[in-house]
């Protein structure tokens, strides 16, 4: 329930925004830019997402185009918008680029992130998830497995409600 009125606020503040300013200018953007990690503003992690969700499926539909459709390259890939959040609003992760010290946390009401699966590669391979997070120190994409032993290692001294 709380996911569901977190995405109507997403929706109808991305309408908002859309009144006030050009949504082509972020959808140029989202494809100008020289790397995917300065498509970052900070502290917009929502507004990042979107923007690198939005140049990984026209990448995908442009190399379905110059591949005449066929099902090659990465057209297996899957992208998940994840929101990361509690009913505190209180999430601890490490290795954040807000955090002031590398070993302390930082403390998200919030966050976003993109999350990449591939169904198969060409040999029929599974492939591994991955994470997209443009405000973590860790590598980009991180493996999941990864991402979560490092973002969300055990947090002894943090109190227990969060």
């Amino acid at each position: 329930r709380q996911l569901k009125l977190l995405l109507r606020k997403v929706i109808k503040d991305s309408e908002t925004m859309n009144k006030k300013t050009d949504t082509n200018s972020a959808a140029s953007t989202a494809l100008s830019c020289s790397s995917e990690r300065s498509l970052r503003n900070p502290c917009y992690c929502e507004e990042n997402v979107w923007r690198l969700a939005y140049r990984k499926v026209h990448e995908q539909d442009i190399n379905n185009h110059h591949n005449d459709g066929n099902n090659n390259n990465n057209n297996n890939e899957e992208y998940h918008v994840v929101f990361i959040s509690n009913e505190e609003k209180c999430c601890p992760m490490f290795q954040q680029l807000a955090a002031e010290n590398e070993a302390k946390p930082c403390f998200w009401d919030y966050h976003v992130i993109l999350i990449c699966t591939m169904n198969n590669n060409k040999e029929g391979k599974m492939m591994p998830t991955v994470v997209l997070d443009m405000d973590s120190r860790a590598p980009f994409p991180c493996l999941l497995q990864d991402y979560l032993l490092s973002s969300f290692r055990k947090l002894e001294f943090i109190e227990e409600e969060y």
